[in-house]
């Protein structure tokens, strides 16, 4: 059968993610658990283990090479070969190393351990027998093959086989042959379960015994991709065909077989069904009879590899590690609400909260997780007064990745204390509490123990994420014909701004967003959506909530056209698509970006950043008391610790008269030297998280950056916008200001000291966990309402500007051009030319010259030339002009003139456009006025020089042509 979408069934995915990672490209070949620990190799050869529960990092180690399939483990270490011929023992626990040896050769190696023997198929041809406990060798045998699948050893015995088309039983201890066959062709893989041995190469599966007596061989005409493995009482094959075979194990005979359409690259058997992944990033299960249970792209377009573990499915594709649980039945409280989220149609996470009552105190537990960018877990515990729901005690845990954060809020009196943790650093202050502020998660019941009445009610709100309260507006309506109740609700400013107290703090964009909260006919939350940035969570069975859904393609923001050199924007323009409203507020206004509104809208003029004008010695910066925010260390930028300080006292002299500019260039060339793009699991790491491997994104610079200049005394703080890629992408970015004297942006993740017109602003701060909610609000708010933002105009990049008007006449012109439209097509070259100097001035100069010219209409020509000579006498036009300006004097009878301006043309601009045709021109006024043999150079250069042009082939018939002409008569001919 054909696996296509009609044959895929429609039961659920049966499983739910656990946690994911980033493990870069290819993916790791397999997940190998120990006790706790699941291990797996990264793409660079990091060999990491996590918690199995949780995916927490508990150690990685980079000991040598990549690794594919040479990965094992024992129950105290962990073995490993490398593509580099390193072959190391590491501690199960620490990481630590135990032991290393060195393979004769490179290439990929598969490992596998037999009690206290560990045995290694090598890239060179090698089967090695080391020692568990110490890595000395007991054996080596040369086999000559390449591995595909892993070492086979069954009761005492290892099988393999050779190059020379031999297949040998050894014994493991000592290395002696006890058994040696021939075979007809060279095995592929050599595989023993139980008592069986397979045996697979050139199309054939065959068995074996232990003894090496064959039992049956079984012809597929197609070499396998995996190891076969045994289910059921048959032997599943997966081929290169893209087919998956079932053959019985006594006869051989084929059971069923399915077309998966794609080459499987991994096969994996679990109690109910086989787990395949392919080529192209599919996961498929497949029933004891061949049917697609259920069917999942993983990856798109990418290879996909699986693994089984204890009731555990690991799946690797697209750079990222999955980790899946059987999805059994929820065990929660049956009072449990569970709710499952979406943003802009996609599922992005789940969630679940329970209320109770313990000791006279309301308790609201709740756990969500979210895997829309990298895999987010948040579990929270909330004590409630009774009575009013003001909050006595909140305890959040967030985890991502290998990064936790912890908050702990406590009531005392009319105040809140709070505390945040992350890592080894720490946080806290306290604000006042007012009374009768609630939770978020009350709002619902607070409004129902008011009688769920139609009408306006305003109530104070904690934000239990970044600790600010807010007063929030509802306004509830009478109950639908499905008893459901709708409350609009939307956030007041707040009742003060969260610490630290920061005169640059972003706008509180919430206040612009409208929530909807429908509820059920008993006053809890059915559905929560804030439709401007396309969020939605609705309350769903604990098993639809919890079912994982592949995320689509991430949502881009773009250019309406493309900026070829977006690094050398000295200024750009831009313009906005009604659906983002009004967006003052959505941008930073100051010297470098300023918003503009006249009677076509509004529009955002985005500056190259100035030089300082009078820069400051660092001395003299931190006694200023204004600026004491910015040279404070924080949960990410930890610009006290001892590593850090440490780098940035090498960096930046001691001194009374040190320069804060010249200091900030030390450090931005520091961080750009050393750090290695590279993106990771977690969102915004720390300074001291980011020192442990210099590896990381546009937030590791920057956060590494700010420590660093912090810790050498130079006020800093960070800037978060859209930064201008290649080909108009608009990416989401972060990058540090520092204050000497002035605020001054500099890029050490684009090396942009200081930065260009391609760096957009939408907020700028301290990088606090309490302000994160205001730098990120801009940002939603954007990518969810728009799809790409207008060009207006730019300049930079060593060209004229570029303005939307010109383009469009530019683009009318050659539509008109292109339906023989004359009239309009001169129409809206003379309106284009009447516009400011602009990109395509000169370009429709030329178009203008040309046509004048093919009229015969010289005097038009000579102004569009005279015109484009004057403007812009050494711009990407001016071969052009030299060339048409060479065919004007043609016409006007001066080919001395003609002639000197092609040369000059060929000798300016050899690699030009215009180079070629130049050449050809002058050989044909050369050959017209003084004969072939003159000419003939210029014909032999464009053979040469310019062989891949249609004037080579011109070339070579003039040159025929002059030999015919130039050859002397034969004898006995005319003239003879």
């Amino acid at each position: 059968m054909l696996l296509g979408p009609t044959a895929v069934p429609a039961q659920d995915f049966p499983y739910i993610l656990k946690w994911k990672r980033l493990v870069g490209t290819p993916p790791p070949e397999s997940v190998i658990e120990a006790g706790p620990l699941s291990l797996f190799a990264e793409a660079d050869g990091t060999i990491v283990a996590v918690r199995r529960q949780d995916g927490l990092r508990q150690w990685h180690v980079r000991p040598g090479g990549p690794v594919g399939g040479g990965l094992a483990v024992d129950a105290d270490r962990v073995y490993l070969a490398d593509r580099w011929g390193g072959i190391r023992a590491l501690e199960l626990t620490t990481g630590a190393p135990v032991w290393s040896m060195r393979r004769t050769g490179w290439g990929d190696s598969r490992l596998a351990v037999a009690g206290a023997r560990v045995l290694v198929t090598g890239g060179d041809g090698v089967l090695y027998c080391l020692d568990a406990a110490t890595g000395l060798e007991h054996w080596r045998l040369r086999t000559g093959l390449r591995p595909h699948g892993g070492p086979a050893v069954s009761a005492g015995r290892v099988f393999t086989a050779t190059a020379d088309r031999q297949l040998l039983a050894i014994e493991l201890d000592s290395g002696h042959r006890i058994h040696q066959i021939g075979i007809e062709a060279t095995a592929r893989y050599v595989t023993v379960i139980g008592d069986r041995l397979w045996v697979a190469g050139s199309g054939a599966i065959t068995r074996y015994d232990g003894d090496l007596e064959r039992s049956w061989s079984r012809w597929l005409g197609t070499e396998l991709t995996t190891d076969p493995v045994e289910w059921r009482e048959q032997l599943i094959c997966a081929g290169a065909n893209g087919y998956v075979y079932a053959l019985s194990l006594q006869s051989g005979e084929t059971v069923w077989k399915v077309d998966l359409g794609h080459p499987a690259e991994q096969l994996t058997t679990g109690t109910d069904h086989l787990t395949l992944t392919t080529e192209d990033g599919a996961l498929i299960a497949l029933d004891g009879t061949g049917a697609v249970s259920w069917f999942r792209q993983i990856g798109s377009g990418t290879v996909a590899r699986v693994s089984v573990g204890q009731g555990r499915l690991y799946v690797s594709a697209g750079g990222q590690l999955r980790a899946f649980d059987s999805a059994r039945p929820s065990t929660a409280a049956s009072d449990t609400i569970w709710w499952e989220g979406f943003s802009r149609g996609v599922k992005t996470g789940y969630g679940w909260q329970l209320w109770s009552v313990a000791d006279g105190a309301l308790v609201l537990q709740s756990y969500r997780v979210g895997w829309r960018h990298g895999f987010v877990q948040l579990r929270s515990l909330v004590r409630l007064q009774d009575e009013e729901f003001t909050p006595l005690l909140v305890e959040r845990e967030k985890v991502e990745a290998s990064q936790v954060l912890l908050t702990r809020m406590t009531r005392s009196g009319d105040s809140l204390h709070i505390e945040r943790r992350l890592g080894t650093s720490s946080e806290e202050w306290t604000l006042p509490l007012p009374t009768g502020t609630i939770v978020a998660d009350a709002v619902a019941p607070w409004l129902r123990r008011r009688g769920l009445r139609p009408g306006r009610d305003t109530v104070l709100v904690l934000d239990t994420d970044d600790g600010t309260i807010r007063p929030l507006m509802l306004s509830t309506g009478a109950a639908d014909a499905s008893g459901r109740i709708r409350v609009d609700m939307r956030y007041a400013g707040p009742v003060s701004p969260p610490p630290p107290a920061a005169e640059d703090l972003s706008p509180d964009r919430l206040t612009d967003i409208d929530l909807v909260m429908w509820l059920d006919e008993e006053g809890r939350p059915w559905q929560i959506e804030a439709p401007a940035l396309g969020s939605l969570e609705r309350r769903v069975p604990a098993d639809t909530a919890r079912a994982w859904l592949a995320p689509g393609p991430e949502r881009t923001l773009r250019l309406d056209m493309p900026v070829v050199k977006p690094d050398r924007l000295d200024s750009i323009r831009l313009a906005f698509p009604e659906s983002l409203g009004d967006v003052r507020g959505l941008f930073v206004e100051d010297g470098r970006q300023e918003l503009r509104t006249d009677s076509t809208g509004t529009s955002l003029l985005v500056r190259r950043q100035a030089l300082p004008e009078r820069t400051l010695p660092i001395a003299d910066l931190t006694r200023r008391q204004e600026l004491h925010a910015y040279l404070q260390p924080s949960l990410y930028i930890q610009s006290e610790a001892a590593d850090i300080q440490r780098i940035a006292a090498d960096l930046v002299p001691d001194g009374e008269g040190t320069d804060s500019w010249a200091a900030s260039r030390l450090i931005h060339d520091w961080v750009y030297d050393h750090m290695v793009p590279a993106h990771t699991n977690v969102r915004f790491k720390s300074s001291l998280e980011v020192l442990e491997d210099l590896e990381g994104t546009c937030s590791e610079y920057t956060v590494l950056f700010a420590a660093l200049a912090r810790a050498a005394g130079i006020p800093t703080r960070v800037t978060v916008g859209f930064a201008i890629a290649a080909e108009g992408q608009l990416v989401l970015h972060i990058w540090p200001q520092v204050y000497v004297g002035e605020w001054v942006e500099v890029d050490p993740s684009w090396n942009a000291f200081p930065v260009e017109a391609a760096h957009i602003k939408t907020g700028q701060g301290l990088l606090h966990p309490a302000h994160l909610q205001r730098l990120n609000m801009p940002l939603e708010w954007i990518t969810a309402n728009a799809d790409s933002l207008f060009l207006l105009a730019f300049g930079g990049g060593g060209g004229p500007p570029f303005t939307a008007w010109a383009e469009a006449l530019y683009r009318r012109a050659q539509d008109a051009d292109r339906l023989f439209e004359e009239e309009a097509t001169q129409a809206a070259r003379y309106e284009l030319v009447a516009l400011p100097w602009n990109h395509r001035s000169g370009s429709v100069l030329i178009d203008i010259a040309r046509y004048h010219l093919t009229r015969g209409e010289l005097d038009e020509a000579a102004w569009a030339l005279d015109r484009l000579r004057r403007q812009d006498p050494t711009g990407p036009e001016a071969d052009a002009a030299m060339f048409y300006q060479a065919r004007l004097e043609e016409k006007r009878d001066h080919p001395g003139e003609a002639r000197q301006l092609l040369e000059m043309l060929v000798q300016r601009f050899p690699e030009g456009d215009w180079a070629d045709d130049a050449l050809g021109a002058l050989a044909e006024i050369v050959e017209k006025s003084e004969g072939c043999s003159r000419a003939r150079p210029y014909y032999e250069r464009l053979t040469e020089v310019y062989a891949a042009s249609g004037w080579a082939s011109v070339a070579r018939s003039a040159r025929r042509r002059c030999d015919e002409s130039e050859a002397p008569p034969e004898p006995g001919g005319p003239g003879s």
